[in-house]
Parts: C-alpha cells; structure tokens; sequence
C-alpha cells in the first residue's frame, strides 16, 4: 500500500495568500512540493511571502488580484494556467468579516460580503474547471466556515449566509465535474487565530472556548494541514465532503 501525502509537482493556485489561513496554506503546499501562484488583494503580503519562500529554495509566483473583479480573475487564471502546463488545485481561501445587526446593515456591506467570500469562488472556477477537465484532473478545496452550519450570533448572519452558500456550492461541483477527474471538497474552520479574528472581543472567545473540548483556539497550521490532506493522494476517493476543522465545537 502506498498512501501520498506529498503534493510534488503540482501547480496550486492558493487566494487570500497574503495572511491568515491562505498563506499558511501557500506556504504547507510549498513545503509539500508545490509550485504555488499565490493570490491577494494586498501586495505587501504577498512580497514577503514571495521572499521567504524563494529564500527557502520554495516556488513561488505572486497576483495581486481581487477576486471579485471578474475580469481580473479571468485573466490571472488563464495566464497562469498557460505558464505553468496547468492549475491542478484551487484553494479558495480569500474572505471578509464584519459585524452588523441585521436592521442596521447597509446594503453594500451584505453585497460585499457575499461578492468577496461566495461569488468569488464561482469567478475562480468557472474558467479553472474546463481546463482541469481536458486534463481529466483537478482539485477545488474551499475554505467556509462553521458559522455556515450553525449560523451566527454575533451579528454575523450575511458572514454565515455567505459561508453556507458555499457548501452546496461545492457539493454541485463534486457532482458535476467528478465524471471528469475532478475533486471538490470545502474545509469548516472554527475559531483560528488570525487578524480576521482578532477584532473578537475577549468575552466572546472565553464564551467560545468554554464548551471547546480541545480547549484553545486553532491556528492557521491546523487548517494547512486539512488542506493538504485534502489536495493530495490520499484523499483521492473523498469529494463533495466538508471537513471540520473546529477543535471539536461540532461533533454531528
């Protein structure tokens, strides 16, 4: 039996690659073997992702791309695609958080959480899936949340219904393009020390660590290693799964 965890000469496209869990994610798929064209809408990150890889002797390649400017996107990918032989795995990871009361939520903020953590991911794979499929291979990993599960109390609820609407999303993927090689399959951070959460209020975190069983908040390397999992061979007969990466705060 030979089970493969190395991601060796694979061409990963990873978004939100500039901080958090995206660039935990570049940086395992790097360490694993990939070549990876890392992708943000914040340059300074990604310059400094570009060095410390290079300088460790890791492929790099940078895009400051915003993932809901289609066209953009449209453009990167195919580019991308052309330069290196072919994308063979998508890690969507690029999100926002905010938080508004349902009645004082401006319009534009609930169109902008929707457009940058949903509709992003239908802009990336449109064009990514038709070339995996000529090589009858690819990899889609998308980063959602609990709170697509259990929505939000912490008026959080555009957040939740944006991380739920990638669940089915990527389900309908794995139905419909596992006839031609394709993997889809979404990962269910809980609670990860980022920026992104660091804005949380110190009660709100004891509250959510007090029912954890593992008892402390996880931490970008927990969700890189999911994803790793994920886009190598050893997970070649999972597809249209959501795995949990919570520490435990589900366990249905």
């Amino acid at each position: 039996m030979s089970i493969q965890f190395h991601l060796q000469d694979r061409k990963a496209l990873v978004t939100g690659a500039s901080q958090g869990i995206g660039r935990g994610i570049a940086e395992a798929f790097m360490e694993f073997g990939a070549e990876v064209i890392a992708c943000d809408i914040k340059e300074e990150g990604l310059k400094d992702l570009e060095k410390k890889s290079i300088d460790k002797g890791l492929k790099c390649h940078i895009c400051t791309v915003d993932v809901t400017d289609r066209s953009q996107v449209k453009e990167m990918v195919l580019e991308m695609d052309d330069k290196l032989g072919g994308i063979d795995t998508l890690a969507s990871v690029a999100g926002i958080h905010n938080r508004y009361n349902i009645d004082e939520m401006p319009d534009e903020i609930w169109d902008r959480m929707i457009s940058v953590n949903l509709t992003s991911c239908f802009n990336l794979t449109k064009h990514l899936l038709p070339r995996m499929a000529k090589r009858k291979y690819g990899v889609i990993i998308q980063v959602a949340s609990v709170a697509g599960i259990v929505g939000s109390v912490t008026g959080a609820s555009h957040y939740a219904a944006a991380k739920g609407g990638l669940i089915p999303y990527i389900r309908s993927l794995a139905k419909e393009w596992g006839s031609k090689g394709i993997r889809a399959n979404c990962i269910g951070p809980g609670l990860i020390d980022t920026e992104m959460t660091q804005v949380m209020q110190e009660l709100a975190v004891k509250a959510y660590l007090s029912g954890l069983p593992l008892g402390r908040i996880g931490k970008p390397e927990d969700i890189a290693g999911a994803a790793v999992y994920l886009a190598s061979d050893a997970s070649s007969y999972v597809n249209g799964q959501l795995l949990n990466v919570c520490g435990g705060y589900l366990m249905a």
